[in-house]
């Protein structure tokens, strides 16, 4: 009679492919991470654009002006109290932003007021100014450079949608 042997796999064997499976995953999971950013900033591209849309659907209805029909809108949470003028909400409320832009243009469209990483969007409307009128959001860093976006620049990891200097009526 011969005996048979049992063929398994050693230890080593075993650890090795344990490290293996390991490291594939740690490379899946960096690379998701890259992709989960992506889709926050297309996101809120898709946010701001549905935002300027129902901001022209208000200015059909109401003789070509944007909302808050023709005022100086500041609405500028994520900037701080630092900046030069003051703000008048908050990171956790977006008041300013409810007030003067959710709140006019609802009818249109339900617009978010906090963008995929938990910052209220900023709208800046100076019609008759020189500065530049937008819509942001300060991106995955939470911090923006105000001076740029007033020169109708979109800096580091900000994501803007400009609609003119001075533009009053559209």
């Amino acid at each position: 009679m011969s005996k048979t042997k049992e063929k398994s796999f050693t230890l080593i064997e075993l650890l090795v492919v344990i490290a293996v499976i390991g490291m594939l995953s740690s490379i899946v999971l960096v690379s998701m991470r890259g992709a989960r950013e992506k889709a926050r900033i297309a996101k809120a591209q898709s946010e701001l654009n549905a935002i300027w849309k129902a901001m022209l659907m208000y200015a059909a209805d109401h003789d070509g002006l944007l909302p808050p029909n023709g005022e100086i809108s500041h609405c500028c949470d994520a900037f701080g109290p630092g900046w030069w003028g003051g703000c008048s909400n908050t990171p956790d409320t977006c008041d300013c932003l409810r007030t003067r832009l959710a709140d006019p243009v609802s009818p249109y469209a339900q617009i978010p007021l906090k963008d995929p990483w938990g910052t209220c969007y900023i709208y800046h409307y100076h019609p008759g100014s020189n500065e530049c009128n937008f819509i942001m959001s300060v991106g995955p860093n939470k911090s923006g450079d105000w001076w740029a976006e007033h020169n109708c620049v979109c800096d580091d990891d900000d994501i803007c949608l400009f609609f003119g200097r001075g533009t009053q009526t559209f």
